[in-house]
């Protein structure tokens, strides 16, 4: 699911970015392989996990350069965020439910890929004329 065209000329965040396309990309193809529901748990709680530090360290970033745009920012970090909690409340009462998960999955991911296109790369040039990498 990663293209080189996401990046925004962070490393840092370009690999985390990478990252977590290949998490979501791992977890639709558990969820369309039907694998065990502990499998597809652990892989939501750590999902979870990266995501909250990812977002941390964008927003860190925004912080210290004084993003103009970091309000708008952090409350789509908070969307994907609440999203992805619906996601993992629902996969905990439900369980494995192939279709209906993995059309999250791929929701969450479609939001992912609209966000680093557009949101992301933004903020990447902002940083890039600020001279941080």
């Amino acid at each position: 699911m990663w293209h080189p065209a996401f990046a925004i000329g962070h490393p840092r965040i370009d690999a985390e970015h990478q990252e977590l396309f290949d998490r979501l990309e791992k977890l639709l193809n558990a969820a369309l392989q039907g694998e065990a529901s502990p499998a597809v748990a652990e892989m939501l709680d750590f999902l979870g996990f990266y995501v909250a530090n990812h977002f941390a360290h964008e927003e860190e970033l925004m912080e210290w350069s004084n993003y103009e745009g970091l309000g708008e920012h952090r409350a789509q970090h908070l969307l994907f965020s609440r999203n992805l909690e619906t996601l993992k409340r629902e996969f905990t009462q439900q369980g494995a439910y192939g279709g209906a998960l993995s059309h999250l999955v791929a929701e969450l991911t479609e939001w992912l890929t609209s966000h680093v296109l557009e949101v992301d790369q933004v903020m990447g040039a902002h940083l890039r004329r600020k001279g941080i990498r």
